[in-house]
């Protein structure tokens, strides 16, 4: 399946679906001077850490894309109305978090471990659930009565009720 994104950037721009995990299992294919002549290939924990994040991103709907980097480390880029959160996963398995909000850099973060990384990330995917239309808060304390099946006050009758009475 195949969107076209627009209004994020200037241009737009196809992304397959799931082609991002594809493209982070690839990058294991990357040999020692993959950059005209330059470029160490990520490790198989950088790779799967990066598999993390994707994952995790993508069960909060959204969109990613990842490039690797010369020194080994893979940057996987989540995606969702305006805003832009970019990972760096190193070959130290430290991870940079850049968040981007319409452009502007809102938040920085450095040497997170991966679990902090996906607890930011989850994080951030929880609170755009919590804007969504379906998030109804709960805004009642239940107490014991509420849940006390109370008797009827209307007298049961031997008279059948018809939604839609059967016309003869």
């Amino acid at each position: 399946m195949t969107f076209i994104a627009t209004g994020i950037f200037d241009t737009e721009y196809e992304i397959q679906e799931d082609n991002c995990r594809n493209k982070i299992i690839g990058f294991q294919s990357l040999l020692e001077g993959w950059h005209y002549g330059e470029g160490v290939p990520p490790t198989p924990d950088t790779v799967n850490n990066t598999l993390k994040i994707n994952d995790t991103a993508k069960t909060f709907n959204l969109l990613t894309d990842a490039i690797p980097g010369v020194g080994g480390e893979i940057e996987i880029s989540c995606f969702s109305n305006g805003d832009t959160l970019e990972f760096t996963i190193k070959n130290d398995e430290t991870v940079t978090l850049v968040c981007e909000k319409e452009g502007y850099d809102t938040e920085y973060k450095e040497n997170l471990s991966l679990g902090e990384a996906i607890t930011e990330l989850t994080n951030y995917g929880r609170n755009l659930c919590n804007m969504s239309d379906s998030y109804i808060p709960i805004t009642t304390t239940p107490t014991k009565i509420d849940l006390e099946v109370l008797r009827s006050v209307i007298p049961p009758t031997e008279v059948e009720f018809r939604l839609f009475p059967c016309h003869a």
